[in-house]
């Protein structure tokens, strides 16, 4: 058996096999629904397409209300080949409890028709009231018709980053 290792040397093979693999993640969902607001740099929002800003919506409002499945299918296989689903939940359950406010978002680039670059200022609040933010750099990728999130955090997930 080859070690985990040897296949980071070949990012195809991964993104091959990733494609062929079907991971199930536990969900905790909410009753609630997710009403926040949207404020791009320009108006109206200069959205490469339709997909992507349905995608991008659906993402986020998924990322504070669960279930983790979900947001979990959106992101790009290659990453939940690499991952434990319990590590995404671990991820993504910080925000949970929190409401989502606003969206800014101060820019858009295509880099290319499948990749597109999203520069974000997230705005959650507590029950209290009490507001935090935090500002993104993602980037979203189309594969077969289907825009993915891609998840670059060299920290928190340095094997993929």
């Amino acid at each position: 058996m080859l070690k985990l290792s040897y296949y980071f040397k070949f990012p195809v093979m991964i993104f091959v096999l990733a494609c062929f693999l079907q991971v199930n993640i536990v969900s905790a969902e909410k009753d609630q629904s997710l009403e926040f607001e949207i404020h791009c740099f320009s108006e109206p929002c200069p959205w490469p397409d339709e997909e992507l800003r349905a995608a991008f919506l659906r993402y986020w409002s998924l990322r504070f209300t669960g279930p983790h499945s979900d947001s979990w299918e959106m992101e790009v296989p290659y990453f939940r080949f690499v991952i434990h689903p319990q590590r995404y939940q671990a991820y993504v359950q910080r925000f949970y409890g929190f409401d989502l406010d606003r969206l800014n978002i101060s820019r858009i680039k295509v880099i290319d028709d499948n990749l597109v670059e999203i520069d974000l200022h997230i705005v959650y609040s507590d029950e209290a009231g009490k507001q935090g933010d935090v500002v993104r750099k993602e980037r979203w990728l189309r594969l077969q018709d289907q825009w993915m999130h891609v998840i670059r955090n060299p920290n928190l997930f340095p094997e993929i980053s």
